[in-house]
């Protein structure tokens, strides 16, 4: 505790100021056909080792800018390789917005190239960034699904190819935490664990955090899985169908007044494929998903503000024809909305807030069991706030509100009605400062405290973490968390 606290009364009395021949330069990179923004691209500047990349919203930062007259290197892979002359203003923060190019791959003659990341002593052990492109290369089976691009993570294992469910590094399967746009999916899998809920459509990119988690993340021993969902078109309207072995799907999107809006919908239709998974067996299995978000940005409202509304609902059935045998029905239903904000200094802020809604029945019919009824209802506030330095250097903090109302209602075996409730509340507040003044040398230091706690033996916890990464040379780094 007296070394944390001592290190960051250090890091109040370090920061640097650049000086009048450096400048900050900030945008968001998007698709130049669709406009949806392009997460984790590369931005360097030509000539220099100075550069970022793009978060989870395609926004970018880099500080201590060399000021003229500079040009800016874009890269991402499926994409044309952009460089942009751009006169870099000294002391001020420079706004360069970017649309790149897609590009098809000839898969005749493939060259492989060395391309330096925009960070290389980036604090990010045990975090994997997942994108649509390697959704799209992983081989589909009846089904396309992000948890078997999961599973194909180092430390990452599956108790066979007819299941879904993951385990890292040991721990239980609920012990892995599934966000979609920051709200907790409490089931997320359809057929009993065969698919994910998620259908990889409507994915824009995911981030898996297996280990070293940062102070801004909580709640599971295991994994942390945290969704992005596309914004939708917004360019030009379209629909798409697609009928797959096992379901159907259908999405519509286009453009709105100073946004966009996405809609998809994915229905099982044939449960004999199911049968591959089962050992023959029979598989009465129904399930769907929908999806919906619609974003809206406008500056003469609110300049560098950006709004997102989404819903996702998922429904699974499984109904025996067999009396002798329980039905079951389970169902997740999440609201959510987010406000971003680019402040004019180097400030980025996030406020979201999210319900989540899960229900599980059991119909016993003459299987001789009792009927059983299970839900959750989650309700989230997140606050999350990020400041660059000229140093490079990063601050963030935020809070985090949770509201947990869990119920089991079932029989005994005096047919007498027994009802379990219990309602909890959690609240998190997190504080990290990152190190990155040094090109060889990146070090995470934060502190996560948990004031109250879902858990009535347990409410308050003090978690002190630190991540570090040191480049030994170019071909080898050392990392620890």
């Amino acid at each position: 505790m007296i070394l944390f606290c001592s290190l960051f009364f250090l890091i109040f009395f370090s920061f640097e100021t650049s000086g009048q021949s450096y400048g900050n330069l900030r945008g968001v990179i998007t698709d130049s056909i669709n406009g949806e923004v392009i997460p984790y691209a590369n931005v360097m500047i030509k000539g220099t080792t100075i550069g970022a990349a793009s978060n989870a919203i395609g926004y970018y930062f880099i500080s201590s800018a060399p000021s003229g007259s500079q040009t800016v290197v874009i890269s991402y892979l499926g994409y044309r390789k952009t460089e942009i002359p751009y006169e870099i203003k000294a002391g001020v923060i420079n706004e360069l917005n970017v649309k790149m190019v897609p590009v098809s791959v000839n898969i005749d003659e493939v060259t492989i190239v060395g391309e330096r990341n925009a960070r290389q002593n980036e604090t990010d052990l045990g975090l994997e960034k997942i994108t649509t492109k390697e959704i799209e290369l992983q081989p589909i089976g009846a089904e396309s699904d992000i948890f078997r691009v999961i599973q194909n993570n180092p430390g990452v294992s599956s108790t066979g190819d007819a299941t879904a469910k993951y385990y890292v590094r040991g721990g239980a399967s609920d012990q892995n935490l599934v966000l979609l746009n920051g709200a907790t999916v409490y089931n997320p899998f359809h057929a009993l664990g065969i698919f994910s809920v998620i259908d990889p459509e409507i994915i824009s990119s995911m981030e898996f955090y297996k280990g070293g988690f940062a102070p801004s993340v909580g709640d599971r021993l295991s994994s942390i899985l945290n969704i992005i969902t596309r914004d939708g078109n917004k360019n030009f309207y379209q629909a798409t169908a697609q009928a797959g072995l096992l379901s159907g799907k259908l999405a519509v999107e286009g453009p709105i007044p100073g946004g966009s809006v996405l809609l998809t919908g994915r229905k099982s239709y044939y449960s004999e494929i199911l049968k591959k998974y089962l050992n023959e067996k029979k598989t009465p299995f129904d399930f769907y998903d929908v999806s919906f978000k619609v974003n809206f940005s406008d500056p003469s409202i609110d300049k560098n503000s950006k709004f997102i509304a989404h819903a996702f609902l998922s429904h699974d059935e499984v109904i025996n024809s067999d009396p002798l045998l329980e039905d079951y029905k389970i169902s997740n239903n999440i609201l959510g909305a987010k406000w971003t904000k680019i402040w004019g200094s180097p400030l980025v802020s996030d406020i979201a807030v999210s319900y989540s809604y899960f229900n599980a029945d059991v119909e016993p019919n003459l299987s001789g069991s009792k009927p059983r009824n299970n839900t959750v209802r989650d309700f989230t506030i997140n606050a999350d706030f990020a400041y660059i330095y000229d140093s490079k250097d990063q601050l963030g903090f935020g809070l985090q509100s949770k509201t947990v109302s869990t119920s089991l209602a079932q029989k005994n075996r005096l047919d007498r009605s027994i009802d379990y409730s219990v309602s909890r509340s959690a609240l998190a507040g997190y504080f990290n400062y990152k190190f990155f003044r040094w090109d060889n040398v990146g070090l995470d230091l934060g502190v996560r405290f948990n004031f109250l706690s879902l858990a009535e033996k347990r409410p308050f916890l003090f978690e002190p973490r630190i991540s570090l990464t040191y480049l030994l040379n170019p071909l080898m780094i050392f990392k620890f968390a």
